[in-house]
């Protein structure tokens, strides 16, 4: 198959691109920019220029089109964001993509909406707070806790307060009042990453790896499989509540969406390592 990836930057594009490589599907990527991780690897044919995705997602998708009908491209795989276009746009695609219904990505494209999916499927999470006024700032009372805007990266849209003055300034930084604020505790202890497939509901397959050696901007330079009991669980009841369909793909800390937040709840533990691990060090460019 000629299969085209939505982006080429991230190292889930880069691992993407080298297992369906080795497995003979020939690999091409869209990217905004013209030096991207993905292209440094013999397993991409092609490098296709397009919109950045942030700035115009509807010129993104004419050209992802235009460049999947010109290449005769079998399936367009989303590797990054650009899967809420494609989600929401499906049924007038004119190419085959892997993607969850749109209303299962609204359940988690946000960071209070993640928060209320895990709840309901009973999934363990960071004491949390819904902020939507100065009176819910009253009731956090242990600290450290991070202050979160629903959307935004790590970058521009997390604060970290120590005490109440900066959980108040943080709030009103980012338009306390003016719409929803979450914040959560900060949860200690090594960081384990988590990636599924779902078929329709039904989750297939799922892996589990522990960051071993922290890279730039917080991403994993160095990571161990790992087995997480009750994990398979857990995502089982998570891609049944949502239908999902595709891939549940945790990426570096640097993007705190709405996958992240999933990740993070789902395989984080307080103070303990992971028991059940299976050696499988490997470097990852």
């Amino acid at each position: 198959m000629r299969i085209l990836l939505s982006e080429g930057s991230g190292l889930t594009s880069r691992q993407v691109a080298g297992q369906l490589g080795s497995l003979g599907h020939e690999v091409e990527i869209l990217s905004s920019s013209k030096i991207c991780l993905t292209r440094f690897t013999r397993h991409v044919r092609a490098v296709h220029d397009v919109p950045r995705f942030g700035l115009d997602p509807f010129g993104w998708l004419a050209a992802a089109e235009r460049i999947a009908g010109e290449r005769k491209t079998d399936l367009l795989f989303p590797t990054q964001e650009q899967v809420t276009v494609l989600s929401a746009r499906r049924k007038h695609l004119r190419v085959a993509t892997i993607v969850p219904p749109f209303a299962s990505l609204a359940r988690v494209q946000d960071k209070i909406s993640a928060f209320r999916t895990l709840k309901a499927i009973g999934a363990p999470q960071p004491q949390t707070f819904v902020i939507s006024s100065a009176d819910d700032l009253r009731d956090v009372a242990t600290y450290p806790i991070f202050v979160k805007r629903p959307v935004s990266t790590a970058s521009s849209g997390v604060r970290r307060a120590t005490n109440a003055q900066e959980l108040v300034a943080a709030a009103r930084e980012f338009g306390l009042g003016q719409s929803e604020l979450i914040a959560q505790s900060q949860a200690s202890g090594p960081l384990a990453m988590v990636q599924a497939v779902a078929d329709r509901g039904r989750l297939v397959a799922h892996h589990a790896c522990l960051r071993l050696r922290e890279g730039v901007g917080g991403g994993a330079s160095l990571k161990e499989s790992i087995a997480l009991p009750g994990l398979a669980d857990m995502l089982a009841r998570l891609v049944a509540a949502l239908d999902w369909h595709g891939i549940v793909d945790g990426p570096d800390r640097r993007r705190r969406r709405a996958c992240h937040h999933r990740r993070q709840s789902a395989a984080r533990r307080t103070g303990e390592r992971p028991c059940g691990r299976r050696r499988s060090r490997r470097r990852h460019a």
